[in-house]
């Protein structure tokens, strides 16, 4: 999977090809204080 800066993190695959940092990057530029929903109804984080 490639890291395009917007990567689904609830999902095991975005990390399957190491940490996407272009992702967390991203979020730190933009929205520092993220909340990423759980999409199987768990309590995100």
């Amino acid at each position: 999977m490639i890291d395009d800066g917007h990567l689904d993190l609830s999902s095991h695959d975005a990390f399957s090809g190491g940490v996407p940092h272009r992702t967390f990057a991203r979020l730190r530029a933009e929205d520092p204080v993220h909340w990423t929903p759980e999409h199987d109804g768990g309590r995100g984080f």
